[in-house]
């Protein structure tokens, strides 16, 4: 199955508007397009540099550093640390805890570098489409849609994570469909499939062009032993994603934790997709692109007006499987955006890939000079450029954060010089972050009182669980936001005044201490 694919397995082109395998372009790309690519890496640097620092841009990623962080210190994904992202988010990001410790900060930079070298495989993916100049704009406007505060881009969402691999997949399929390439590709790309989708289970969306775009080529041609070869694409693509899937499998199965894996990754996300109604996914989506184009008109103008540009085009040519394969990965990551429902900020990240691929082809549609892109492109990044370093624009959003971060690392100190390191604290409310700056752990797997009310809480069993864990195990200190109406925990509340005394208060945050105090307690 990994043999080199035979001339009968290559594509043959009989018309037009046949769905033909890619051409590389110019073997060499020209010194433009590198300069090109080089200026929107440092441009999304910049853009996203001034955040390094800030605690919290999204409750979201606190919950997965604490849980990177629990799996650093040798505990057990489901069992000791508990999220419903994907286990391979956690595979990424624990050993960038272990290797940077509680460093908010350092996190930034590994996430900003995890987002660059995404830029990269755009941009090769770009060049297996269009020229040099085209691929290195479609990377640029990759990067900067991830590091607009807007969509959320600038945290480190599982989306941003999950969408290297599936860019990696189908860079995979364009590289595999070049003449005389292995089939080895296709099981690389059912490989990288499959990690996007253990990192969040939309990814899925953008993924399945890749079977999707095999069949429909084997599809349109008229050689007889295209079924046949048609399986044996679908299948090494298949054992690529089963081996991936074997090996978490596996792994969980030593764990003794198989049936929380499965339970967190699919009949958690599937009940929390279908309890909202699919009519307001539809509509929250058409409510917040409304809201961009009034909120970032230019922006909307742009990728919609590039757009059009490619539907009005009659005689496509050569880029007519360009049009198919560009608008099936648009299609894919908007229906599964909106396959979400609830429709927060973040998940139009997925939308990333699809809308810089979308405006290169618009480009490439009018055939103008890629040249001259190249320079309008410059002139662009330029004003990026003067606008990203411009003084004070990070101070408005940063002031916005300033005063809870300054609570919050207080908190986090002092807990730190108020117990040991083996000893538990449980915070009642979003604020995981203080878990994650302390390095110090809750008796229960769950981080969020948040989850601890309401149909999450019933269908978790934290309703049950963690008032049963937190008697079994009473945590040194316990810090409540009593301003905050996510933190109304009446079990969690009950258990407190028994148990506990005031002791400090630290801004909006009221720090109880255990009455009788606990000596070590055994979370792992």
């Amino acid at each position: 199955m990994m043999d080199q694919s035979t001339p009968e397995s290559e594509s043959s082109v009989s018309s037009s508007d046949s769905i033909e395998a890619p051409t590389r372009h110019a073997s060499r790309p020209p010194a433009r397009a590198w300069c090109l690519l080089a200026a929107a890496l440092v441009i999304v640097i910049g853009l996203r540099l001034p955040y390094s620092d800030q605690l919290v841009i999204d409750r979201d990623e606190t919950v997965y550093f604490v849980a990177a962080q629990d799996l650093a210190h040798g505990g057990s994904l489901y069992a000791t640390a508990w999220s419903h992202k994907g286990p391979m988010l956690f595979a990424i990001l624990g050993p960038a805890v272990s290797v940077f410790g509680n460093s908010v900060e350092a996190l930034r930079h590994f996430t900003t570098a995890y987002l660059l070298l995404s830029m990269l495989l755009v941009y090769l993916i770009g060049r297996r489409l269009f020229a040099a100049e085209l691929a290195a704009l479609g990377a640029a406007a990759y990067g900067v849609f991830f590091s607009v505060p807007t969509f959320g881009g600038l945290a480190s969402n599982a989306e941003l994570f999950m969408m290297l691999p599936a860019s990696a997949a189908i860079l995979c399929l364009l590289i595999f469909l070049e003449p005389r390439k292995s089939s080895m590709w296709l099981a690389l790309a059912g490989i990288t499939s499959a990690t996007a989708v253990l990192i969040k289970p939309p990814a899925l969306y953008t993924v399945a062009v890749i079977p999707l775009w095999l069949v429909l080529r084997r599809a349109r041609q008229r050689e007889s032993a295209n079924a046949r070869l048609l399986v044996r694409e679908l299948a090494c693509y298949g054992t690529g994603g089963i081996a991936v899937v074997g090996a978490v499998f596996t792994y969980f199965a030593l764990q003794g934790t198989i049936a929380e894996f499965l339970y967190a990754t699919l009949w958690f996300n599937m009940d929390y997709v279908a309890t909202v109604p699919a009519t307001i996914g539809w509509r929250n989506l058409f409510n917040f692109l409304a809201w961009t184009v009034r909120t970032d008109v230019f922006t909307m103008l742009w990728i919609g007006g590039l757009a059009l540009l490619t539907l009005r085009r009659r005689e496509l040519g050569d880029n007519r499987w360009k049009v198919v394969l560009v608008w099936l990965l648009a299609a894919g990551s908007l229906f599964g955006v909106a396959l979400g429902r609830n429709m927060y900020a973040h998940y139009y990240l997925q939308m990333g890939l699809a809308i810089s691929l979308v405006g290169a082809l618009a480009l490439a549609t009018l055939e103008i000079d890629a040249r001259l892109w190249a320079k309008i492109g410059g002139i662009g990044m330029l004003f990026l450029a003067w606008s990203t370093f411009a003084p004070g624009r990070a101070e408005t959003i940063r002031n916005s954060y300033l005063q809870q971060d300054q609570n919050t690392r207080a908190v986090a100190q002092y807990v730190s010089q108020h117990t040991q390191p083996d000893q538990q604290i449980f915070v009642m409310g979003p604020d995981a972050i203080i878990y994650f700056l302390s390095e110090r752990s809750a008796p229960t797997r769950y981080f969020l009182s948040l989850f601890h009310s309401g149909r999450w809480g019933y269908l978790l069993g934290i309703d049950r669980d963690v008032p049963a864990t937190m008697r079994q195990h009473p945590p040194q200190l316990i810090v409540h936001k009593p301003s905050d109406p996510r933190e109304r925990t009446p079990q969690i509340e009950h258990f407190v005044q028994e148990k506990y005394l005031p002791d400090t208060k630290l801004g909006e945050y009221q720090i109880y201490r255990l009455a009788e105090p606990e000596g070590t307690s055994n979370h792992h």
